[in-house]
């Protein structure tokens, strides 16, 4: 019951000071937030397509004996950055990919894939390669 009366007693003022520093400390946080989306976007994004079992054709006709696994390689990001290697990382479930534990990993000798590497990759731009 004392709460009450204590509360009844009390005499809110509040003026334009406190409503502009509430307004700066909201405004400020957004700020804030949009500078961390922002930081966590910047830098280079790679997306890739990966084509397995494809069959290599040439201009004379199809090379049938020959399946080849094609990539392409996409820079969406604001930096460049180079392609050094390429491999695979396999996971046989969810679950192993949600702790990053893989069942086989995979690195290909830069001898078996056709197109350079290490290869320099601008801003917007797309590599392409085949793993014979």
């Amino acid at each position: 019951m004392q709460y009450f009366q204590i509360m009844s007693e009390i005499n809110v003022n509040i003026t334009i000071t406190d409503v502009l520093a509430v307004w700066g400390a909201f405004v400020a946080s957004m700020v804030l937030i949009w500078d961390i989306i922002k930081w966590k976007k910047s830098g280079p994004q790679v997306s890739f397509e990966v084509q397995a079992n494809s069959i290599m054709v040439n201009v004379l006709g199809v090379d049938s004996d020959r399946n080849v696994t094609s990539f392409r390689v996409f820079n969406k990001g604001d930096r460049a950055i180079t392609i050094s290697n390429i491999g695979f990382i396999y996971y046989e479930n969810y679950f192993q990919m949600l702790f990053r534990k893989p069942s086989k990993t995979c690195v290909f000798n830069p001898l078996v894939i056709s197109g350079t590497i290490p290869y320099f990759l601008e801003i917007g731009k797309c590599w392409d390669g085949c793993l014979y």
